[in-house]
């Protein structure tokens, strides 16, 4: 299973960014912080969101028409 941190979502004031618990999380972070200095970085736990589809970025692309 692939947790990238490179997955993430960027969405009104924040870029949700998926974690591994790695040693490597707080540098990424700082770097994806640094990309987006006026946004709140939110770490999620990355590999509860692969087993169920993948990452922020691609379980958010599916989203259903509102049919009425």
């Amino acid at each position: 299973m692939a947790c990238s941190f490179v997955n993430l979502y960027v969405c009104n004031g924040g870029v949700i960014v998926p974690v591994s618990g790695a040693p490597s999380d707080e540098a990424s972070l700082s770097i994806i912080g640094d990309a987006f200095p006026d946004r709140e970085i939110v770490p999620v736990p990355g590999a509860v969101l692969a087993y169920g589809g993948g990452g922020p970025h691609c379980i958010t692309q599916q989203v259903p028409t509102r049919y009425e």
